[in-house]
């Protein structure tokens, strides 16, 4: 029983890529997890790929140079949970789902949304934060459209932003939601 277990644990996964996944200039391929508790060490083929602090908040690792396009991939993850975080419960693991992705280079790495509701007029303020990220070896000019949805479109926020080749950036939208929109 490892339940009540500390220190390192050992993950290991072989994989093959699909068929139409390949390395071109404009495409890039992430491994997401869900959370890992509590710090991480991620390996692909042998090569250290990153490490990450922290156990329940989402983190990624672009695998575009350490994929192996023509044959299988071997994924190692250390977790430690030797570093007890005030936590009564001492967690430990992968905690979350794991999924290799593929995105286009240019891309969003986070975003947050957050509804500030005025209790006298029933009115909300909605301030989104959206972190995009440019791989690419060309400035952009990326236009970003977020519709907020409760069963039909409540607003739209939108808003432009320049990129920097090899940046990231991030573009703050707010809008006003009249009391009617308000639930």
């Amino acid at each position: 029983d490892f339940s009540n277990y500390t220190g390192k644990a050992w993950y290991r996964k072989t994989i093959s890529l699909p068929e139409n996944w390949t390395k071109t200039s404009d495409t890039r391929y992430y491994l997401k997890f869900g959370g890992v508790y509590h710090l991480t060490k991620v390996y692909l083929n042998g090569k250290f790929i990153g490490m990450n602090r922290g156990g329940f908040t989402p983190f990624d690792f672009d695998l575009t140079d350490a994929l192996d396009f023509s044959g299988k991939n071997v994924i190692a993850v250390q977790a430690d949970n030797s570093a007890i975080v005030g936590a009564t419960w001492n967690w430990g693991g992968i905690i979350r789902d794991v999924t290799l992705t593929k995105n286009k280079d240019i891309r969003i790495a986070y975003q947050y949304i957050h509804a500030e509701p005025d209790l006298k007029t029933g009115t909300a303020e909605l301030k989104l934060k959206v972190r995009i990220e440019n791989n690419s070896t060309e400035k952009r000019t990326i236009r970003v459209n977020s519709k907020v949805m409760d069963e039909v479109q409540v607003e739209v926020l939108s808003g432009t932003i320049e990129l920097e080749p090899n940046s990231q950036q991030d573009i703050h939208l707010n809008a006003i939601l009249p009391s009617e929109k308000v639930e």
